[in-house]
């Protein structure tokens, strides 16, 4: 059976361009898809080969430093003489949601044991973000594991373990524990796109996203249009935690309407389709103008054309859809056109079709 984890821990993918590349990734995406249903899955994160670090300057023996939390070995301890807010901090190179925590307590001195925590996150060892604390029963169980499960969205590289104080300050040399592990879940949410724009400078168009959150891992076809209907693939991007803004950019060659959209594939097979973005390349003299925009209570739109005949107009709407269109030819100059009076408020895209290619105005219907 294939495991998420092994998904999970490749390094973030670069763009690539078609190919037999393609077929690797949708291979991939196809089989994690059919072995993994939406199963939560955890596994243990923290490992020996770690180097765990004291926060404020361990005060201890040599034998029971601060390595000794990740050894895997119970019958080691960390012993710290600072009481209060000691603890450790350590880079996992491995970017992951964190829901679950275990911690060990030592085999003697119960009154060295932490009487709480707090679990923090860092994606540069330097900025902390607060995940999760709590309080930790004192009793004379020793060897004792005592498991936290916590809901987190947040993916982090470093961890911090913080021990806020000792089950009894007055009676305790020091802070004792013998082990703590973290658990990163495989646990996803759905994918939120918060905008999808394009701009073209020259022969460049550049696309922009933005990501409600951070993922970590998604799938995202770029699709290219000459005509709003009919999308072909661009490009394929993978993209892992972190990351909320992306970009592309699409080099073009002529005049003509450009469109394009995002097809957005979540590890959980689920596809969704961004807005689509309409542009026109134009370095010559040709093209269209419309009047008014925004339309106000009416249907009527008056069209100026430039240089050419057209041929007829289609209107498409955010979703790129067509929803009309009038095969009538238009000649150069000045002339009118009626859209449907059932049209709703929102945005529109009148589409001109002409013997040298399309012409897209973005229009505004309120």
């Amino acid at each position: 059976m294939l495991k998420l984890r092994f998904f999970f821990n490749q390094r973030p993918l670069k763009p690539i361009t078609k190919g037999s590349a393609f077929l690797v990734i949708f291979a991939a995406f196809t089989l994690l898809f059919q072995t993994n249903k939406l199963s939560a899955q955890s596994s243990k994160l923290l490992t020996s080969t770690m180097l765990p670090y004291c926060t404020n300057g361990c005060t201890t023996a040599q034998n029971e430093g601060v390595k000794n939390v990740l050894d895997r070995n119970v019958n080691t301890k960390f012993l710290d003489a600072n009481k209060v807010n000691t603890g450790f901090y350590v880079n996992t190179s491995i970017d992951s949601r964190v829901t679950k925590i275990e911690l060990t307590t030592a085999d003697d001195h119960p009154e060295n044991d932490p009487s709480g925590f707090i679990l923090m996150g860092s994606n540069n060892g330097n900025d902390w973000t607060a995940i999760y604390s709590n309080s930790l029963p004192c009793n004379s169980r020793r060897l004792y594991t005592l498991g936290f499960t916590f809901t987190n969205f947040e993916i982090f590289s470093w961890y911090k373990i913080e021990f806020t104080n000792v089950c009894n300050a007055a009676a305790a040399k020091a802070m004792q524990i013998a082990e703590v592990q973290l658990y990163r879940s495989s646990i996803t949410l759905p994918i939120k796109l918060i905008s999808f724009e394009g701009q073209l400078t020259g022969k460049q168009v550049k696309l922009y996203w933005k990501l409600a959150q951070p993922e970590e891992n998604a799938l995202f076809e770029i699709q290219k249009s000459t005509d709003g209907q009919n999308f072909h693939l661009l490009n394929i991007m993978t993209k892992s935690a972190y990351s909320t803004q992306f970009a592309y950019t699409d080099l073009v060659n002529g005049n003509g309407n450009l469109y394009y959209r995002l097809k957005i594939t979540e590890i959980t097979g689920e596809v969704t389709y961004s807005n689509v973005v309409a542009l026109k390349a134009d370095t010559g003299h040709n093209g269209i103008s419309i009047y008014p925009n925004p339309l106000i209570g009416s249907n009527l739109i008056h069209v100026t054309i430039f240089g050419e005949m057209i041929n007829g107009w289609s209107l498409i709407n955010s979703t790129g859809q067509k929803i009309a269109e009038n095969r009538k030819v238009m000649l150069p100059g000045k002339t009118d056109i009626a859209l449907p009076n059932t049209l709703i408020q929102g945005i529109y895209y009148l589409q001109f079709q002409s013997e040298k290619g399309n012409y897209t105005q973005k229009l505004l219907i309120r």
